[in-house]
């Protein structure tokens, strides 16, 4: 992981600007909501395990979707592991 000076780096300051466009939409503050549907087709929600379960109450997600697609790649972790797949 690098860390810069966003001055250096236009991506780096395209990254700065979608975290606080992506910042204000978790938070609710719809003032700015249309630069955040700018890109919010390419963002991804990454939801690791365990952690995602384990601190759920303390996280947010941007796409709305909350525990579903994570309960399946707990079934699937799960039934790995018994080796049923």
């Amino acid at each position: 992981m690098y860390f810069g000076n966003s001055r250096d780096s236009v991506g780096i300051q395209i990254a700065d600007l979608c975290n606080y466009f992506m910042r204000r939409h978790l938070l609710k503050e719809e003032d700015e909501e249309r630069f955040y549907e700018m890109f919010a087709g390419q963002a991804i929600c990454a939801k690791p395990e365990p952690e995602w379960s384990t601190y759920r109450a303390l996280l947010k997600t941007h796409d709305g979707n909350e525990s579903g697609q994570v309960a399946e790649v707990k079934d699937d972790a799960k039934a790995k592991k018994a080796g049923t797949t």
